[in-house]
C-alpha cells in the first residue's frame, strides 16, 4: 500500500512527502523520499518527527507475514505503534494519524460485534489486536487518529500472500471447488489509496477515533475472478474440482507442511478459500462514493504489471 500510496501522491503533485520504512522502497524511483527508520527505534523516530514534523501520517509500517510463533516476534506491531504515539504527542501541532491495522484481528468467517471484538487466528493477528488497543488507551482523545483495517489487498508491488493466488493461475495451479460461489471482500490497491486519501482529508469528521474496514465494494465472487485472471492472462478458464478432491489434496498439503515442504494447499488455506468474507463497507462507501477501478480494469493493470516483472525477472511465475 505505502509503494502506490507514494505513487498516489506524486502523481497529484504532492509536496513534501517523506517515506520512513526499515527497507529500502519497492519501487526504485522512491528512493528521494526514502529515510531509513525501525519504528521499534523510539528515539530515532522522535527525532525524525521533531524535525519534519508532518501534517498527517498514514502508519502502514508492520511485520506481515505468518511465521511468527508468538506476539513477541511482532515488535513493530506493538512497539512500533506506542513508540509512534508517544513521538507524535511531543510535536505541535500534532498531525493527524491513520493507523493500519488488519483484518487479521479476527478469524475469516467470524463477523465482530463491536470494534473490540476480537478472534484472532495467530500470533501476527494477536500483535494488531495489541496495537489497536494501544491506540485506544494511550492515544484517546488526545489527537485525532481512524484505525483502518485493510482486508486482502491486492495490485501492483504486492508480493506473498496476495500475489500467490494470480501466480497459481498464471501456472493453472488453481483449482476452484464445483459448484461453489464464495464472495470475498477484497481491494484493489488503487481504489484502496483513493479511501486512504479521502478518509485522512475529507472523512474525519464521521470516522475520527473509529475503525473502519477497507475493501472493494460490492464483494467479489472467487471464481468469477480467477477466470477473469485467466482471460487477461490468455489462458483457458480456471478449472473446477468436487470440494472432496480438494479436501483429498490438502491433507497431502498438511503432510508436506509436517516434512518442511511449502505446498499449493492445505487444509488451514482451503478452508480459508471456502470461508466467505464479507465486511460491512456502508460508511466507506458513503464516505467515498463511487471507485475509480473496476474490478476488470484492476485486474488487467495488475496482469500487466505481473508481466513485466516477470519480463525483468524470468523466474517470478
Amino acid at each position: 500500500m505505502g509503494t502506490n500510496l507514494i505513487d498516489f501522491y506524486r502523481s497529484h503533485r504532492a509536496q513534501d512527502l517523506v517515506n520512513w520504512d526499515i527497507s529500502t522502497p519497492r519501487n526504485a524511483e522512491h528512493k528521494d523520499l526514502w529515510f531509513p527508520l525501525d519504528l521499534t527505534d523510539g528515539r530515532t523516530l522522535s527525532e525524525a518527527l521533531a524535525r519534519y514534523r508532518p501534517d498527517v501520517i498514514f502508519h502502514l509500517g508492520a511485520r506481515t507475514d505468518l511465521s511468527g510463533k508468538s506476539v513477541a516476534d511482532y515488535s513493530a506491531n506493538v512497539d512500533g505503534v506506542a513508540n509512534l504515539i508517544q513521538a507524535v504527542q511531543q510535536i505541535s501541532p500534532i498531525p493527524r494519524v491513520i493507523f493500519a491495522s488488519s483484518r487479521l484481528v479476527c478469524r475469516i468467517g467470524y463477523e465482530p460485534r463491536t470494534e473490540n471484538d476480537y478472534c484472532p487466528p495467530n500470533p501476527y493477528g494477536e500483535s494488531k489486536v495489541c496495537g489497536e488497543q494501544i491506540i485506544r488507551e494511550t492515544a484517546g482523545n488526545e489527537f485525532d487518529w481512524l484505525i483502518v483495517r485493510p482486508t486482502s489487498i491486492w495490485g501492483p508491488w504486492f508480493r506473498t500472500p496476495y500475489r500467490d493466488f494470480f501466480d497459481a493461475v498464471a501456472q493453472g495451479r488453481y483449482l476452484h471447488p464445483s459448484g461453489k460461489k464464495i464472495y470475498k471482500s477484497f481491494g484493489f490497491v488503487g481504489n484502496t489509496c483513493v479511501q486512504l486519501d479521502q478518509l485522512m482529508f475529507a472523512g474525519f469528521g464521521q470516522t475520527n477515533h473509529q475503525t473502519i474496514y477497507l475493501a472493494d465494494y460490492p464483494p467479489l465472487e472467487v471464481h468469477e475472478w480467477s477466470n477473469e485472471i485467466s482471460r487477461y492472462l490468455g489462458r483457458s478458464e480456471v478449472k473446477t474440482v468436487p470440494v472432496s478432491i480438494l479436501r483429498l489434496l490438502a491433507r497431502s498439503g498438511d503432510l508436506s507442511t509436517w516434512l518442511g515442504i511449502s505446498p499449493p494447499l492445505t487444509t488451514f488455506r482451503l478452508n480459508n478459500l471456502l470461508t466467505h468474507m464479507v465486511h460491512d463497507t456502508a460508511l466507506l462507501q458513503q464516505l467515498v462514493g463511487e471507485l475509480p477501478f473496476s474490478l476488470s480494469e484492476a485486474t488487467r493493470l495488475t496482469v500487466d504489471w505481473l508481466e513485466k516483472s516477470v519480463r525483468q525477472t524470468p523466474d517470478a511465475f
